[in-house]
């Protein structure tokens, strides 16, 4: 067969792909997503309060992500973004002492900004109402 001839399957596979709109990647825009971050809620304030309190602990040496999911047995997933809403709102920062993040080998060091405390987030509770009669 000549390479420029296309068979009919051929032809209406290409003629499939052309026709197809890009898949969106965005993300809570799948139901599983969706589903995932509803069921993660109960659980986020208490995450960011124990992640704060383990980065905070460490003082002076700050700790890397790995490190954090160790102390607080929180799965990596889980930690990262939890980490930067701390960090977007100024509860930690970026260990800056160079020679220390070297000798960690070259993993980015997380410390608790002085002076501030973060409260725990407790998510609210449905209350149980009576039963009607």
């Amino acid at each position: 067969m000549d390479r420029g001839t296309k068979t009919p399957v051929q032809r209406q596979l290409i003629s499939d792909k052309r026709r197809r709109k890009p898949v969106s990647l965005v993300r809570g825009k799948v139901a599983t997503s969706q589903a995932a971050a509803e069921k993660i809620k109960a659980y986020v304030g208490r995450q960011r309060h124990r992640i704060f309190l383990a980065i905070r602990d460490a003082g002076a040496d700050g700790l890397t992500d790995a490190e954090i999911e160790t102390v607080t047995r929180i799965h990596g997933n889980s930690v990262r973004p939890r980490r930067l809403s701390l960090e977007k709102s100024g509860y930690i920062r970026l260990k800056l002492d160079r020679a220390e993040v070297v000798t960690r080998s070259g993993y980015r060091v997380w410390v608790a900004v002085p002076g501030k405390r973060l409260e725990t987030i407790e998510p609210k509770r449905k209350s149980v109402s009576e039963p009607k009669s």
